[in-house]
């Protein structure tokens, strides 16, 4: 009896051991991600508006035209899902716009990266976005004036000389000329032709000159008439495109997705498994799902 029962000890301990050397270990994808989001894209919208260098993205990647953020489907507490991995109702930041009083009390994608001792940056156009700027987690934090072609520069300049391991970018002008002309308007669709050759130049340089990059291109709410907010699919669907190393060309992703996916994706193709949060990483974009 007793050599059985130390039999089993030690196959016990040899199956944790086991476990624990492969976590420790986590096979990463890429060494950089990128997620860009274009504020208050549609996908019919993109779709259906003359963007040949976007277009180019997600036919040479894994894509998804029905990924859905949150409800209330408004910028701040929609990117605080996207890049804290949570849902609304856990991160309850309710408020749109920067304020000094409050704050987003669970972690960012941005912590849990430097706690790995990754680098971290941040390209915004929109000030409400320094609440992400907290515990020393962003090694960079640029937000030029509200003016995508300045935010883009900013980015090139700053990802291709400290090459972040991680890194966001925010474009604000689809939202902008939604809720003034409207969405899916001719001055917004105009918008969105004049973003995307500089869009495209941007991309170019980056897998130019970061080999191994893999890029997540994303919104964070659609929208009708001139506003969002709502539950309707046409303020909450979303693109979800991703692009670079390793990830499957041409291929429409089958999995569900949810904004707040973005996180534990990108933590995922960085070798970093975050089980605590409510996203989960979306496997299938990679190449013939080796992992």
């Amino acid at each position: 009896m007793k050599k059985k029962f130390v039999f089993k000890l030690n196959l016990i301990l040899f199956i944790v051991a086991i476990f624990s050397y492969q976590s420790a270990f986590a096979k990463d994808f890429t060494k950089h991600v990128i997620i860009i989001s274009i504020d208050g894209l549609r996908p019919d919208v993109l779709l259906t508006t003359k963007t040949p260098h976007l277009n180019e993205q997600w036919k040479k990647g894994s894509y998804s035209f029905k990924a859905q953020t949150i409800v209330p489907s408004l910028t701040l507490p929609s990117h605080t899902s996207m890049l804290t991995g949570v849902t609304f109702e856990k991160h309850k930041v309710d408020w749109n716009d920067f304020d000094k009083n409050k704050s987003i009390t669970v972690k960012t994608i941005f912590e849990y990266a430097k706690e790995k001792q990754l680098s971290t940056a941040m390209f915004v156009a929109k000030e409400k976005f320094k609440h992400f700027n907290k515990n020393n987690s962003l090694d960079i934090f640029s937000k030029p004036v509200y003016d995508f072609k300045l935010v883009l520069a900013s980015a090139e300049k700053h990802i291709l000389e400290s090459k972040p391991n991680l890194s966001f970018i925010h474009l604000a002008e689809i939202d902008g000329t939604g809720h003034i002309f409207g969405w899916d308007s001719f001055i917004q669709r105009g918008m969105l032709e004049t973003m995307d050759k500089p869009i495209g130049d941007f991309l170019a340089k980056i897998k130019e000159n970061i080999s191994d990059a893999v890029i997540i291109i994303t919104s964070d709410h659609g929208g009708h008439c001139v506003f969002h907010g709502s539950s309707e699919s046409i303020d909450t669907t979303i693109p979800w495109i991703a692009i670079g190393k390793n990830i499957n060309i041409n291929y429409e992703i089958k999995q569900k997705i949810n904004t707040y996916d973005t996180t534990s994706t990108a933590l995922w193709l960085l070798g970093l498994e975050e089980n605590n949060i409510d996203g989960v990483p979306i496997k299938e974009i990679i190449e013939n799902n080796v992992f």
